[in-house]
């Protein structure tokens, strides 16, 4: 088995080791964060900001790299968002019951038109 040693050695004979080099090290602390619990990936599409947080600190997340908006503690909307979308000014609770009452709006509307 190769140690990191071995790698940056084979990184460093490379015509194109200082961008394999970043991308390596890159990777290693992707693979170091996705170890611990409290290390967090942006949720933004093809966004790859790290962060930590922790259950019960402030849910409200913009990310410095894609400039989206995130509630950490509210439930996305399908598998692939695995938080809500930021809500500035409304508690989950309130932006709860707001998207309910849209989700009944836009029933009624379809069943008008």
């Amino acid at each position: 088995q190769l140690t990191e040693h071995d790698v940056l050695g084979v990184l460093e004979q490379s015509e194109q080791k200082d961008e394999l080099t970043q991308k390596y090290l890159e990777r290693r602390l992707e693979k170091a964060m996705d170890a611990g619990p409290d290390y967090h990936k942006c949720p933004g599409e093809n966004c790859n900001y790290r962060f930590v947080w922790k259950p019960g600190e402030q849910p409200a997340f913009e990310c410095p790299a894609c400039e989206a908006a995130f509630c950490l503690a509210c439930a996305g909307v399908g598998d692939d968002m695995p938080v809500g979308p930021g809500h500035p000014g409304r508690t989950c609770a309130e932006q709860k019951v707001k998207l309910a009452q849209d989700a009944e709006e836009r029933r009624k509307y379809e069943a008008w038109k």
